[in-house]
């Protein structure tokens, strides 16, 4: 898949690359930009998740997870049903979560230190992480992540 070079006002495309990165085995996933999880309540109100508000840090890995599901079947086109939770280890890495301005509302979002789990379901997702995203609103610069 290549882009044609080009040049435009705001836009100018200098080269395109395209490199196939195998997967290798991840022991540590670290969130270079806020990570943004959203949850619903008892009352079905949709908020994000942050220490303070919601606190569960086994919902936030759940929806974590979910969400990786969700792209590694897309991306890949197979069913992946995972027996444990991909993540061994989470903790945050900011005391306050951090605030993204998006078309006139205010997203919430916070850096994680992960360490997954070491069988194969759980590398995939980990792969998924580093590849795509980690949580939500990956088209605007949130969730990207280094592996270790």
């Amino acid at each position: 898949m290549l882009i044609k070079k080009t040049k435009q006002e705001y836009l100018d495309v200098k080269i395109v690359e395209k490199r196939i990165i195998k997967q290798r085995f991840l022991t540590k996933i670290i969130s270079i930009t806020p990570v943004v999880v959203t949850l619903k309540n008892d009352n079905n109100e949709i908020y994000h998740w942050t220490f303070e508000k919601g606190g569960d840090i086994m919902k936030l890995s759940n929806a974590l997870q979910n969400n990786l599901v969700k792209k590694y079947e897309s991306f890949f086109g197979e069913k992946l049903e995972p027996v444990q939770n991909f993540i061994q280890l989470l903790q945050i890495k900011n005391n306050k979560p951090q605030t993204i301005n998006y078309k006139g509302i205010r997203l919430f979002g916070n850096k994680f230190f992960i360490v997954p789990n070491e069988d194969e379901t759980s590398q995939k997702l980990s792969f998924t992480a580093i590849a795509c995203g980690l949580g939500e609103k990956n088209s605007i610069g949130c969730g990207f992540c280094e592996a270790k």
